[in-house]
């Protein structure tokens, strides 16, 4: 699994050839290289798969880790939220509709659903965290 680093120097070989934008496979890539919560989360959900770069089911498999930021994020560490966050504003305008899709419903939207289900309210405490892309993109998210 890559890190942070490993993860920025894989992408120029993924980016769409007609666009230069990022994949949805990098940005799932780098949002979990974002956090060392993420990234033991994804080691955990990779042990289910015999062969998890042709397997890989992006949208199931972010439900972990999402659930664990959340996790972490109760127990007073904004840290891997406030990556989460960095890395989604750093990215979002350089991906393409795959990815941008991926970054509303699979991690916005999961990350909404678990909040809730732990009993956060998600507009205090996220909303503190956002920059600006991520808040219109939340917002998005909220009004469906």
């Amino acid at each position: 699994m890559p890190n942070f680093s490993q993860a920025l120097q894989l992408i120029p070989s993924r980016m769409n050839d007609q666009t230069h934008l990022l994949d949805q496979k990098s940005i799932f890539d780098l949002l979990i290289a974002s956090s060392n919560c993420f990234n033991e989360s994804m080691k955990e959900v990779r042990k289910d798969y015999d062969n998890y770069e042709i397997e890989r089911l992006d949208y199931i498999d972010i439900v972990e880790p999402v659930k664990n930021l959340v996790t972490e994020f109760e127990k007073g560490n904004e840290e891997p939220v406030r990556n989460l966050f960095k890395t989604i504003e750093r990215n979002f305008q350089n991906c393409d509709q795959n990815a941008s899709n991926f970054i509303q419903s699979g991690i916005l939207e999961t990350l909404q659903n678990a909040t809730s289900t732990a009993g956060l309210d998600l507009r205090t405490c996220y909303k503190m965290l956002m920059n600006q892309n991520v808040l219109r993109i939340w917002n998005r998210v909220l009004q469906g």
